[in-house]
């Protein structure tokens, strides 16, 4: 049961909002209606009133909002958070949560020329670090970013950790190898009739459509660290 279910006072609803409409603005390239949408937050109108204040935000759906935004819940609702960290701690089945854990650093990605962003692996036994943060997907790894070609949303030095047993769905990011093993760092926009489209993280290179066959894996985008986090370390 949570600690606090009662409506929050209308200055906390205006305060949620606008820290989540600020997040808004910079984290997705999606449409109101298509974040809804991709994250079964529900229309472009319930959208528009999550950000604008209309509707105080719930758990349910300050969860999915941090999910599509790649963000913790932490960083638009303290209020919620601490309802969050209530219920993982009294509950039987808690609701996953960030805990201390080992990421390695597996590789780089760096841009090329034409926009696209190759992921390069270091060899065995030559990887650089850690991540000190808990994913429920063993097999997480992350990636260190070199160049500007995707920023502002990833600038050179950030940590891009990644959950390959967890499904890539359009408005993910996602790192996506084809089968003539080229790797690259796109936004999933949809996948229908055999055919992804991938688009840029920045909006500089036109999207790109491939038939789902010459696509083998798309390991989906968990987190983006800045440069210099603490939660890095060489050892």
């Amino acid at each position: 049961m949570a600690k606090n279910i009662k409506t929050p006072a209308p200055a906390t609803i205006a305060e949620e909002a606008k820290a989540l409409r600020e997040l808004f603005t910079t984290g997705t390239d999606l449409s109101q209606a298509a974040f809804g949408k991709a994250f079964d937050i529900g229309t472009q109108g319930m959208v528009w009133q999550y950000l604008h204040a209309d509707t105080a935000l719930n758990l349910e759906a300050a969860l999915k909002f941090a999910r599509g935004l790649k963000c913790s819940v932490a960083d638009f609702s303290p209020r919620l958070a601490e309802i969050l960290a209530y219920e993982n701690s009294t509950v039987g089945n808690p609701i996953p949560i960030t805990r201390t854990g080992r990421i390695p650093v597996t590789g780089r990605a760096m841009g090329g020329e034409d926009g696209i962003i190759n992921i390069d692996d270091y060899p065995p036994g030559f990887g650089s670090g850690y991540i000190s943060l808990y994913s429920p997907d063993q097999n997480a790894y992350a990636v260190r970013v070199e160049g500007d070609s995707m920023a502002p949303r990833m600038r050179s030095g950030d940590f891009v950790v990644v959950e390959p047993n967890h499904d890539a769905l359009p408005g993910d990011e996602a790192v996506v190898t084809f089968t003539d093993g080229s790797s690259v760092v796109k936004m999933i926009l949809w996948m229908r009739d055999g055919d992804v489209s991938l688009g840029s993280i920045n909006n500089n290179v036109a999207p790109i459509t491939r038939p789902h066959t010459e696509i083998v894996n798309m390991h989906r985008v968990a987190a983006i660290l800045p440069r210099g986090t603490s939660l890095f370390s060489k050892e």
